[in-house]
């Protein structure tokens, strides 16, 4: 799944691409949030996905950002987790060990091209749903 936020104007959108195991997209959803701090934002993304994957039934998962700090918080020792994104990194961790496998990468900008945009989207289209 890949993940990605947008800001504009103190707000911000998530989105979340589900990919089959041969990269096809299968479902994305976008979602606007209230806050419009990128770090948190994008670690929103991150526990969404998996909140999503969770309620797919999905028995694994590979949560793809472009977003360095979080993949690192959610990657390394938990004491290193930034403050800002404590419970989301915690609560994300947790749902992880819902899964028989979970994984989070961090992948360059251009290689998270499709969730960006649907995040920039989102924000002329509240609640944005395409189902494929």
């Amino acid at each position: 799944m890949n993940v990605d936020a947008a800001i504009s104007n103190d707000r911000a959108t998530i989105a979340v691409v589900a990919r089959s195991h041969r990269e096809i997209i299968v479902n994305v959803w976008t979602k606007p949030l209230e806050y419009s701090d990128p770090t948190v934002a994008e670690a929103s993304a991150i526990w969404w996905a998996l909140e999503l994957a969770k309620a797919a039934n999905f028995e694994s998962v590979c949560i793809e950002s472009d977003a360095k700090v979080c993949i690192d918080a959610l990657s390394g020792p938990t004491i290193e987790f930034p403050w800002k994104i404590r419970a989301l990194a915690l609560q994300s961790l947790h749902l992880a060990s819902c899964f028989s496998f979970c994984s989070f990468n961090w992948v360059r900008r251009n290689a998270n091209q499709v969730a960006h945009a649907v995040a920039k989207v989102a924000f002329s289209y509240p609640f944005l749903l395409f189902v494929i």
